[in-house]
């Protein structure tokens, strides 16, 4: 569902297409937001008790993009922005405040003259003052590190009240932890509704480029990925780290320079995992002592702005070498590519963490390429 969700949000498409709607007088601009949410229980193994509201004070800076690269007219002129968030917790007492600082894009779904339908997408790191320690925090077991990796989805209404001022309202999801680099780490999750403000100091009239976008070269695409999950490789469980070996091939057909839906096959080696339902907070006694490995198939879109892309993707399980309370998981995370959109084949180093049921099963690292046709 989240996938499906996803796809409709931020599939490059547009409603309002005419020039004179995005025809922006300004270059720079700031925000600042509040936003009131609470930290959710997103699994039964959750220990940390939450019983008040979450306060969230957010400012960004950001560009307007003009067009004058291809990716930016298709996504319609989005912006580019970075910012702080800090994340005052009812119970922070044992899970801490989460601090961070994020990079971030955003999406045009729906542009008028009175408002704009934006979503928005933000990555980066966070800090965390409370983390789990065995004598004097063992309730935590939602964040075993200091410094987590932190994402924030946005679904915005912009209204345009003044030239320079805007009013922003909306709702946001976000989320941080290690991606299981560290144990236990079942994440804080915060949805939040928000009110800010945002102004355009810049009265200059932004000349966008309108260009005819091009096609694609290429619509098939075949690709292969060799990836290494990195779960617990702090050590949490004394004398035990694990690296989770994996390698994908897969088939992509492109709609347009910047969008690319895929679907493929990924084949896991696992060398001394423990026996772990990832879905529950339950570790058996028993280790596997030789590799185990897991076959699924995947579906997933891909985004991309240059030679850096967005993927997510959805995936079920064909064989597991233990029963599973639900064999399906998602991945979310980052291409950057070596050569450019247009090239024929597209080298790439992939950044990305595998997730079950909310919960990240590992973090991980690995190189592919691309072969168009």
């Amino acid at each position: 569902m989240f996938v499906i969700i996803f796809n409709v949000l931020f599939t490059p498409n547009i409603i309002s297409k005419s020039k004179d709607i995005i025809d922006y007088k300004h270059k720079l601009g700031f925000e600042a937001n509040y936003q009131l949410g609470k930290v959710f229980r997103h699994t039964d193994g959750f220990q940390p008790t939450i019983n008040g509201v979450s306060n969230v004070i957010q400012f960004t800076a950001f560009k307007q993009t003009d067009g004058a690269k291809a990716w930016q007219r298709k996504l319609k002129y989005p912006e580019i922005g970075g910012g702080f968030s800090a994340l005052i917790h009812h119970n922070r007492d044992t899970i801490g405040n989460g601090y961070a600082a994020f990079a971030y894009f955003s999406y045009p779904i729906v542009r008028s003259r009175i408002v704009d339908l934006i979503f928005r997408f933000s990555g980066g790191l966070a800090y965390t003052t409370k983390t789990y320690d065995a004598i004097e925090n063992p309730v935590n077991n939602a964040m075993a590190m200091p410094i987590n990796i932190f994402v924030e989805a946005r679904l915005g209404l912009h209204f345009k009240i003044h030239e320079n001022v805007q009013l922003v309202t909306g709702i946001a999801f976000s989320h941080y932890s290690s991606g299981a680099m560290k144990l236990p780490n079942l994440g804080i999750n915060t949805p939040t509704a928000m009110l800010g403000i945002r102004y355009l100091p810049t009265k200059q009239k932004l000349n966008l480029n309108f260009d005819t976008i091009p096609k694609v070269n290429y619509k098939n695409e075949i690709g292969f990925l060799l990836n290494a999950g990195l779960q617990d490789v702090t050590k949490f469980i004394k004398d035990r780290s694990w690296l989770n070996y994996g390698t994908s091939v897969q088939y992509a057909r492109h709609f347009n320079i910047v969008n690319k839906l895929y679907c493929g096959a990924l084949l896991e080696f696992d060398f001394g995992y423990p026996h772990y339902d990832v879905n529950k907070p339950k570790v058996q006694d028993k280790i596997i002592q030789k590799a185990a490995t897991r076959l699924s198939l995947y579906v997933g879109n891909e985004i991309s702005f240059g030679r850096t892309s967005i993927f997510y993707a959805l995936g079920a399980y064909l064989h597991t070498p233990y029963k599973m309370f639900l064999p399906i998981y998602f991945k979310i995370g980052t291409n950057i590519n070596f050569l450019a959109l247009e090239k024929k084949n597209r080298p790439y180093l992939n950044i990305g963490v595998k997730a079950h049921g909310g919960t990240a099963q590992y973090a991980e690292i690995g190189l592919g390429s691309n072969f168009k046709f």
